[in-house]
């Protein structure tokens, strides 16, 4: 277990690293992935599972909202052409500078995930399953909290897959002006330009359950 946390940390930092390259190659040419496993490319529907990596965080600066989620699983089927659907659930939230404004749970979010190569790095876009629609609505309690009672998460957001090196994938979320700057990609919490800082860790959990597997 040691191990896989100190792999899983190397990944981490490994990603920083590149999210700092590529930052200065925004304009480099774009084009669509594939998911290989063992070596070929994807024949058929496979799922994948996961679990956060420490807590998630929500952050909506405008506002001084920040939302911290101790437990978040994923689960989902990763499609032909480098598609694939996915759902989050996030649990054990609090609002730690807004104590009365800690959401109402669970927290529920469904994406469509699109990879995308980008400076010759696969990256997973994620958008709502309905086009202009949101990931999820987040509820609040009117009688403690003085914020909207409903808000819509919306936009989209973007991940540093990897590419077929590995049994498990450690993709950190990026949403606000970095993913902005690199793909185009805005996230709102509400009317409010909204920001993520959350790591998952993925592994095939079908016929493939403990391959290698990434994009190319």
């Amino acid at each position: 277990m040691n191990d896989r946390k100190q792999g899983l940390k190397a990944l981490c930092l490994s990603f920083l690293a590149v999210l700092g390259l590529i930052a200065f190659t925004a304009t480099a040419a774009q084009a669509s992935g594939n998911w290989m496993i063992n070596g070929s490319a994807l024949k058929s529907n496979e799922s994948i599972s996961g679990a956060s990596e420490g807590s998630s965080v929500f952050k909506v600066p405008s506002i001084k909202l920040e939302i911290s989620c101790k437990e978040a699983t994923v689960s989902g089927t990763l499609e032909l052409n480098g598609l694939g659907k996915e759902t989050m659930t996030f649990t054990k939230c609090e609002s730690p500078g807004l104590p009365g404004c800690s959401p109402i749970e669970p927290i529920t979010a469904k994406f469509l995930s699109e990879m995308l190569l980008h400076a010759e790095e696969p990256w997973l876009i994620f958008r709502p399953p309905v086009k202009g629609g949101s990931f999820t609505t987040i509820f609040f309690d009117p009688a403690k909290c003085a914020l909207p009672e409903e808000n819509e998460l919306t936009g989209a957001f973007a991940a540093l897959l990897g590419k077929e090196e590995t049994t498990q994938h450690l993709l950190s979320f990026i949403a606000g002006k970095t993913a902005e700057s690199l793909f185009g990609l805005k996230y709102s919490f509400g009317i409010n330009p909204a920001e993520l800082a959350i790591s998952s860790i993925w592994e095939l959990s079908g016929a493939n359950k403990g391959k290698v597997w990434g994009g190319v």
